[in-house]
């Protein structure tokens, strides 16, 4: 049933988008059945690339073309929707208008569409790019003097899988420990795939380090991809995974309390197993707060309990613009500091990507999170 929603969403999509090229366009007869020949073409590679994504990937450089050029498309298919859906919207006005802006007006749905392929290369281009490591200061009412420029690495949305694989693991991994972090953090969104196809893409991860340790919580595709399995391996390659637990940071008389939960997608799945920000900071000591939820909107759930800092991935910034704009509609924070309620929610967009390798105005990274007590009187930078 999921995949037939899903066939017919990315089939109304491909609809409009040939419409309105053609309307645009007013092609020969002959263009025509071109334009609408390589649509239905793309339409199929884009669905064999999602099958072979799954079943044959890692695998012959045939089926690796495939999924690539196929994602790829995916992406270019959201934004010449969008820009579908501007230039109709534009066509509409153009209604009302006297017929000497009839020119204007396709002008305009054809530079919608340019501007659309323009932003797909550079999205491509965005997306393979290193993440960027940088360190970014938060400024946090109630942590101790001791944890005063205590480092943290959040790393989260990986996404290793059909293309993200080994090579780009291991540089990641190389850079991340390089930035010398006290703590590291993973915050869901491993992967997308099973342990057996890419437990060797994964493994690098094994040479992050930190001063403190390196913490996995798990995100929606670990539901997805093997939740069991792949939370099992996190911990062989040194990872505590906490799931509705914590545990405690002691330097001299102060404290800073670690704590995580699980994600929604787990409690649809085994009740036992829904994420409990109550039952992960059942008894722990006093001490500053940070809890690790996989997504922002988890932050509702953990009022009243005095944490002083969220972080949470799961949003990719919006990873594709203007999408970000339909991520503001599930989550209360989509990139950097935030305020949900009572608790400072810091959102990364992630180190990898979903989908479509591409990434507009929504850079990859692992930020590196300095942290700094509030001063009176002062606001988080």
């Amino acid at each position: 049933m999921f995949f037939l929603i899903v066939l017919s969403v990315f089939g109304g999509a491909h609809a409009l988008i040939g419409f309105r090229l053609a309307a645009l366009l007013q092609p020969t007869p002959v263009w025509r059945t071109i334009l609408w020949s390589s649509l239905a073409a793309l339409m199929a590679v884009s669905i064999g690339g999602m099958v072979l994504a799954r079943t044959a990937v890692p695998g012959p450089w045939w089926a690796e073309l495939v999924v690539r050029i196929g994602f790829a498309w995916m992406g270019f298919v959201l934004l010449f929707f969008a820009a579908s859906l501007a230039g109709a919207v534009v066509s509409g006005v153009g209604h009302f208008l006297p017929k000497s802006f009839a020119d204007g007006i396709r002008s305009i749905g054809i530079g919608f569409f340019a501007i659309a392929l323009l932003g797909g290369v550079w999205g491509l281009v965005s997306a393979a790019r290193a993440p960027r490591i940088h360190e970014i200061e938060l400024r946090l009412a109630g942590l101790p003097r001791a944890f005063d420029g205590y480092r943290v690495a959040h790393i989260t949305d990986t996404h290793i899988g059909p293309i993200l694989r080994r090579g780009w693991t291991e540089s990641l991994a190389t850079r991340v420990d390089s930035a010398k972090a006290d703590l590291v953090v993973h915050t869901g969104d491993l992967v997308d795939g099973s342990l057996d196809r890419l437990a060797h893409s994964v493994e690098p991860l094994r040479n992050v380090s930190g001063t403190d340790g390196k913490v996995f919580v798990t995100g929606n595709h670990e539901s997805y991809s093997g939740l069991l399995e792949w939370s099992s391996y996190a911990r062989e390659l040194g990872y505590r995974v906490l799931e509705n637990g914590h545990f405690a940071i002691v330097r001299g008389q102060d404290t800073l309390v670690v704590a995580g939960v699980t994600d929604h997608h787990e409690g649809r799945h085994a009740a036992h197993r829904a994420p409990d920000p109550r039952k992960a900071l059942e008894g722990a000591p006093d001490g500053f707060r940070v809890l690790l939820a996989h997504q922002p909107v988890q932050a509702f759930s953990a009022q009243g309990l005095r944490v002083g800092l969220q972080l949470s991935g799961h949003t990719h910034g919006g990873q594709i613009w203007p999408f970000h704009h339909l991520v503001r509609l599930a989550q209360p924070v989509v990139s950097g500091l935030g305020q949900v309620g009572d608790v400072p929610v810091f959102v990364s967009n992630g180190a990898g990507y979903w989908g479509p390798p591409m990434r507009l105005f929504a850079p990859n990274e692992v930020p590196i999170l300095v942290l700094r007590p509030l001063d009176p009187g002062r606001q988080n930078l």
